[in-house]
């Protein structure tokens, strides 16, 4: 928690916000986009892409890996830039009623991050036990 904080930036900040970025525009995109059969594919990958890269991101400009606890500070700070992002764009385009309250914004996008956050960790466990790889 030290290392993170002490290393905490702007760098984190622009990371977080243009993974958010990318996560509501690939939303956006492949919400009407028909790529492949399953829809559960194109969702997990619209949800770990920009979780993934934020990590990769890290690693490279910190030339370190970033523990749970920095992990979960950082994927706080995107769950929030997450809730403006859609939040703001539900109501340029007048259909925030359709999502109920901010409330439920709020509880959409920390569950969705920390969903993400937690699939990425069993699949950097089970890559680092199997084949000796790590992700981040």
């Amino acid at each position: 928690m030290k290392e993170f904080l002490r290393s905490f930036s702007y760098r984190e900040i622009l990371s977080s916000l243009f993974a958010a970025f990318m996560f509501v525009s690939l939303v956006f995109l492949f919400r009407n986009l028909s790529i492949v059969d399953s829809k559960y594919v194109v969702i997990s990958l619209v949800i770990l892409g920009p979780i993934l890269l934020k990590h990769r991101f890290y690693l490279l400009e910190h030339k370190r890996r970033n523990r749970i606890l920095g992990r979960l500070i950082h994927n706080l700070i995107t769950a929030i830039f997450i809730f403006l992002l859609i939040g703001i764009s539900l109501n340029l385009v007048n259909k925030f009623y359709e999502i109920g309250s901010y409330l439920n914004l709020i509880i959409l996008s920390v569950f969705i991050v920390f969903l993400a956050e937690f699939a990425l960790s069993l699949i950097n466990l089970i890559l680092s036990k199997v084949f000796k790889l790590s992700l981040w």
